[in-house]
């Protein structure tokens, strides 16, 4: 076999081996969250979901994984799943809206009035 021909079989094998994750992400009251940060933890793996509230990452290898969901303004929520290979998981998270409470804040102005 050519060179080129090896090396085109080697990695349409690979793409077919691959597991992918896809999933919706939510609200609490089923709305869709465009933008949200999908993470792989055990990998440098990540997406944003997109308009629809839906991610897609493709190509990883057999395993279990936990997956991160943030987005500004709602508590991030891990999950632990398991994919193999040739396999197309299905993860859906709801996030809940996340309040975070500060200590007092305490402004201090000085002016000068010239004349």
């Amino acid at each position: 076999m050519k060179p080129s021909l090896t090396l085109l079989l080697v990695i349409v094998g690979t793409h077919l081996l691959a597991a992918n994750l896809q999933g919706m992400i939510t609200d609490d009251e089923n709305n869709p969250l465009p933008g949200a940060t999908v993470i792989v933890v055990e990998t440098t793996t990540g997406v944003t979901t997109n308009s629809s509230g839906f991610y897609e990452i493709r190509n990883l290898e057999a395993g279990t994984y936990t997956i991160a969901v943030s987005m500004v303004g709602f508590e991030t929520l891990r999950k632990e799943t398991s994919v193999t290979q040739n396999e197309v998981q299905e993860v859906n998270f709801t996030l809940t809206s996340g309040t975070a409470e500060l200590d007092e804040v305490v402004v201090i102005a000085k002016s000068e009035a010239k004349m």
